[in-house]
């Protein structure tokens, strides 16, 4: 059952701006506790609304319109760049995403300059539709767009107190799953997880192309 909350102020959750993108697989075992049978994407912490091993977070369920513009790794090219929509269904932590996912209050942009970031799921075929080939990480901007935009459905929940909610209004104002947890680089009263003890997962989406910027460091 979907849990409704007013989002919280210390987790970023705007309905439009500025986001890098990479790619990931594994993708049956997500944060919001429902695999989409559309494309699907983690969005970072700060915006996820949750930390890892509570649950669901505020994106869960709420689906974007996502664009390329550039490549931060290949500057030189131009395109042609892809736009698809997504449903979120994860979350890429702070925790061995740094560079991509390591926003928080205090430092609310990444290393590649954005506020978002979104991880792009390989197993339904959300990744390869949206990167030209050969790119596999890409900086651009998002929008949030009504679900019934999104072309896919919700499967059952993974455990009791999973939560996606594709009928929320638009961030900022619009009420959907609950926020949990205090956002990375902040704090927050006390809340009831969605998920039971054990139940969600103790870990997130660790971003492909994220461990290979981290290796070359």
């Amino acid at each position: 059952m979907a849990s409704l909350n007013v989002v919280s102020t210390q987790y970023l959750q705007l309905p439009m701006g500025n986001t890098s993108f990479t790619e990931y697989g594994g993708c049956q075992d997500p944060a919001c506790g429902v695999v989409g049978s559309g494309f699907t994407a983690a969005i970072n912490q700060l915006a996820f609304g949750s930390v890892p091993g509570i649950g669901a977070g505020g994106a869960c369920g709420r689906c974007f319109s996502l664009t390329g513009t550039e490549d931060p790794f290949d500057p030189i090219f131009t395109g042609p760049f892809n736009t698809v929509i997504v449903q979120v269904t994860d979350m890429c932590p702070v925790q061995g995403n740094e560079p991509w996912c390591g926003q928080t209050v205090s430092e609310p942009i990444n290393s590649f300059g954005t506020e978002f970031h979104f991880d792009l799921c390989l197993d339904n075929g959300a990744a390869q539709a949206f990167f030209p080939s050969g790119h596999y990480a890409l900086l651009g901007n998002f929008f949030e767009v009504d679900c019934s935009l999104w072309v896919g459905s919700d499967g059952p929940e993974l455990w009791e107190g999973a939560c996606i909610n594709s009928t929320a209004g638009l961030w900022p104002d619009g009420v959907g799953c609950a926020n949990q947890g205090a956002a990375p680089g902040g704090t927050a009263p006390p809340t009831t997880p969605t998920s039971p003890a054990g139940s969600a997962p103790t870990s997130s989406t660790q971003s492909i192309y994220g461990q290979w910027f981290v290796v070359l460091l």
